[in-house]
């Protein structure tokens, strides 16, 4: 059973309920009153409408879980477009991609979302001065499952010293596994990759999507669909021969 509730929200006669134990859920119903009481140390207190809008929409399209949990090309859009639109108002943010080893032990630093991954949630949480901007947020498969992450720091000392905590942080957590973190620069801008230990700095809306398909993957299984279509299309072509 969750622990007492700290905080209630209600938005468009959804109540999201905030318990102690870190975990954010929805019910359907609840009174039309919202109450705040303190909540831990260096925690979030509450949460903006907008933020929970975007949790409504994505609990209630999960709900049915007719979407296959699965990183996706989708996915990378989703994510492409949310660090391309950061970047354009110099929002920093942190979004570590979990591939085989797993991240749950970043995960217990945080605050439970759950959400499917959109760029509008992804833009919701990092937005300035709101309560889960501050750490990292982790993806598992097509879902937003945690923020406010804390992450090990990179001690590499080849990183050049202009970098901050944000893009250390990123380096760090692929050196310590074999996820993929995405980072927007809140000073410039900037979008860049840590990937097993290496940083990619000021890439473009295409080169972060390309490299997010490698990465993850997904351009084999383009190769693999378009080998199969051309074995096909041979074969037919074959067949054909031998019948004339």
């Amino acid at each position: 059973m969750p622990s007492p509730v700290s905080i209630m929200i209600l938005t468009r006669n959804v109540c999201f309920v905030k318990c102690s134990s870190g975990s954010l859920n929805h019910t359907s119903s609840c009174s039309t009153s919202s109450s705040l009481s303190p909540s831990s140390p260096g925690r979030p207190s509450g949460y903006g409408p907008s933020l929970a809008v975007s949790l409504a929409r994505t609990s209630f399209s999960s709900s049915s879980r007719k979407m296959e949990d699965t990183f996706s090309e989708k996915t990378v859009g989703e994510i492409v477009k949310a660090c391309v639109e950061m970047g354009k108002v110099k929002t920093g943010a942190l979004i570590v991609v979990e591939r085989k080893e797993s991240l749950k032990d970043y995960e217990r630093t945080g605050i439970e979302v759950d959400g499917l991954v959109t760029s509008q949630l992804l833009i919701n949480i990092f937005e300035h001065n709101t309560p889960l901007h501050d750490g990292a947020v982790i993806v598992r498969g097509n879902r937003v499952t945690f923020a406010t992450c804390y992450l090990p720091l990179s001690d590499n000392l080849d990183l050049s010293k202009e970098l901050g905590t944000r893009h250390r942080a990123g380096v760090g957590v692929s050196e310590t596994t074999d996820s993929m973190t995405l980072i927007v620069s809140e000073e410039t801008g900037g979008i860049s990759m840590a990937y097993e230990g290496e940083l990619r700095r000021h890439l473009s809306a295409e080169e972060l999507r390309e490299r997010m398909r490698q990465i993850m993957d997904l351009n084999g299984e383009d190769d693999a669909k378009g080998a199969h279509k051309r074995r096909g299309k041979n074969r037919a072509k074959s067949e054909k021969k031998d019948t004339e």
